[in-house]
Formats: C-alpha cells, sequence, structure tokens
C-alpha cells in the first residue's frame, strides 16, 4: 500500500490496523473485534483476497458492537442474497420469550466482499468481509451523527459466525 493511500485511511486522534504484507495486524484487530478499524483498512484487506473468498457470505452471525464494552453482544444476522443485494436482517434477543426483528439493512454489492447502500436520507452504509478464514464481516455507517465519513469510518458493529 503505498504512502498516500495509507494517508487516505488514516484518521487525526484513530489508530488505524492497515493490512500490509501478511496482514497479520490487521487481522489482530479485527479479531479483537477492535473499534479502531476502519472501512478503508476493511476494503484494503477484502482487495487482497481471492474473488471466490472475498464474495462468499452466507449463514447466521453474531453482532458484536465494539464501542460497548459492557454489552457488546447485541443479536443474531443472517444475511440473505437477493437480486444481487444482501438483505441483513437482525434479531436482537430482548428477554427469554421476545425476539424483536428488525434493522432490515439491503446493501448491494459495491466489490468482491464489499455491499454498500445510500438511503433515501443519505445515510450511507456498508457491510465488507473483514476475516476471510473465520467469516467475520464488518458493518460501517455514515450518518449525521458520526463524524467522519468514506474509508475513515470505524467499524459500528463485527458479525462474527
Amino acid at each position: 500500500m503505498s504512502a498516500e493511500q495509507q494517508e487516505k485511511f488514516l484518521e487525526p486522534g484513530v489508530v488505524t490496523a492497515q493490512p500490509v504484507g501478511d496482514n497479520a495486524e490487521y487481522l489482530k484487530e479485527v479479531r479483537d473485534r477492535s473499534k479502531a478499524v476502519t472501512l478503508g483498512a476493511a476494503k484494503a484487506y477484502v482487495s487482497t483476497l481471492p474473488v471466490d473468498q472475498a464474495s462468499s457470505v452466507s449463514g447466521c452471525y453474531k453482532v458484536y458492537n465494539p464501542s460497548c464494552e459492557a454489552c457488546p453482544f447485541v443479536g443474531y444476522s443472517c444475511p440473505t442474497p437477493c437480486c444481487g443485494c444482501l438483505w441483513t436482517p437482525i434479531i436482537i434477543p430482548y428477554a427469554p420469550c421476545v425476539w424483536i426483528v428488525g434493522l432490515f439493512l439491503c446493501t448491494c454489492k459495491a466489490g468482491p466482499g464489499s455491499y454498500s447502500c445510500t438511503d433515501l436520507k443519505g445515510n450511507k452504509s456498508s457491510l465488507v468481509k473483514m476475516d476471510a478464514e473465520r467469516g467475520t464481516l464488518g458493518y460501517f455507517g455514515e450518518n449525521e451523527y458520526v463524524s467522519t465519513s468514506g474509508d475513515g469510518l470505524a467499524v459500528g458493529c463485527y458479525c462474527t459466525k
């Protein structure tokens, strides 16, 4: 990765793991569910994968929020491919008998292992393969409440198998 590309991914005040060489540092951050991994780092990583490895998204995932240390587990998601897009409902266990199903996010293919969309309010969402070996996905959301945008966005949720 060139110095110019690395500059593009870095934001002042945020320690960002960048995929370089064998991606060891980046994968350690992802596997530790670090909140410092950026969309740019995830896109750089997925671009190094063979297309078949990058594109495979199937099964159910546990969803974790890296910003909430007290209660990181959010729920479950089972992304479903449909017409070139990926529908990602989330199921949130609310009580022993009550489950909330919501947050249907439809993201369309932006490249191998990368899905994105912009809603009618201008909010942008991306879902990117972050660890091919373990099948981890990362959700990145850009809206008026987030101070960064584009490739500088920090991961909002991890989806792990």
